[in-house]
């Protein structure tokens, strides 16, 4: 099996590309760093520390990787792909649908000599695109970039055999300091955390196999779940961790104060999520239990600072949805 992987960052190697390795993908990594590109293309390999109080690190093979300039090879990658995903950033996405799109029509044109993609062959092979994209309807917003790309002969087999499936990326990164990032350039430190939410309803075709991928249903109530608990009980303690003086959000998770008025915020989530979208409150309150042990974890490093920056886009009013054009980032 085949995947090509947008974006070599803190999700692509971090995450991605362990589920990728982990499910016997071989995988392509498709980025703009040089070093990374060629660091992958030439070892084959690379790093993958799961930090905690125990920490331990992977070796994640089976990868290569090309230069994101190299549009055709990349295309011929997409041609030949059984599952592709993005992690490159909101912003970057409108650069990655020319490409995405090339790769498809030489797929379409592969599959139908004749240019007919209802024919047999094409029925067999639809490409589903995971977007681990920090936005809501991240999936729609890329299928009409990658549109505006493709020849209009083939618009509808773009929405006939290929899926543009929105995922909720809840594992965290810590800061790579310089002496981390000494000890090797490809190293990608990460939490433990390891699950992949994803929209059930996005897939063309079965659904593809890959380890620890969960088809959601109800979709839109795991994306706010994350918005609203995650995102948010993560940025509520870093308010309240700096108004405390606390540096470190491990330290802030060990302020009373702090934590008995963010539990309180995320006890009006829960209300608000199952009202909403008629999530299980119990398993709501246990997610919450989960993400406050996960914050007390001092590997990760989390800085109040980092977490707290940006306060006017994360506490706007509306996140970022797809209304055709690129609108306020959703919180993070």
């Amino acid at each position: 099996m085949k995947a090509v992987q947008f974006g070599a960052g803190n999700i692509g190697r971090g995450f991605l590309g362990q589920l990728f390795f982990e499910t016997g993908y071989d995988t392509v990594f498709v980025d703009v760093i040089p070093e990374v590109v060629d660091g992958l293309r030439t070892r084959g390999a690379y790093p993958l520390r799961i930090v905690g109080d125990q920490s331990r690190t992977l070796s994640i093979g089976n990868v290569t990787a090309i230069h994101s300039s190299d549009r055709e090879r990349v295309a011929a990658a997409i041609a030949e792909a059984d599952l592709a995903a993005t992690a490159v950033g909101v912003k970057v996405l409108p650069k990655v649908a020319p490409v995405l799109a090339l790769g498809l029509a030489k797929r379409f044109e592969q599959d139908s000599q004749s240019g007919d993609w209802r024919s047999r062959e094409l029925d067999a092979r639809p490409l589903n695109i995971i977007v681990c994209e920090n936005m809501i309807d991240a999936g729609p917003f890329l299928r009409e970039q990658v549109r505006e790309h493709l020849p209009p002969h083939f618009h509808a087999a773009l929405d006939e055999r290929v899926g543009f499936v929105e995922a909720s990326i809840g594992r965290m990164v810590p800061i790579m300091t310089e002496a981390v990032k000494a000890e090797d350039p490809l190293l990608i430190c990460v939490e433990e955390y390891c699950e992949l939410p994803v929209d059930a309803q996005g897939f063309k075709g079965p659904i593809p196999p890959l380890k620890n991928m969960q088809p959601r249903p109800n979709f839109k109530g795991y994306v706010e779940r994350k918005l609203f608990m995650h995102n948010a009980g993560h940025a509520t303690t870093a308010y309240l961790g700096y108004l405390r003086g606390h540096e470190y959000i491990w330290q802030a998770m060990d302020d009373l104060i702090v934590v008995n008025e963010t539990d309180a915020a995320m006890a009006e989530t829960c209300a608000g999520l199952t009202a909403k979208h008629g999530l299980d409150t119990r398993a709501l309150n246990e997610h919450w239990a989960d993400l406050k042990r996960r914050f007390r974890n001092k590997a990760l490093g989390d800085q109040i600072v980092r977490v707290a920056a940006d306060p006017v886009r994360k506490l706007g009013p509306s996140p970022m949805k797809f209304n055709g054009k690129l609108t306020q980032e959703s919180r993070s």
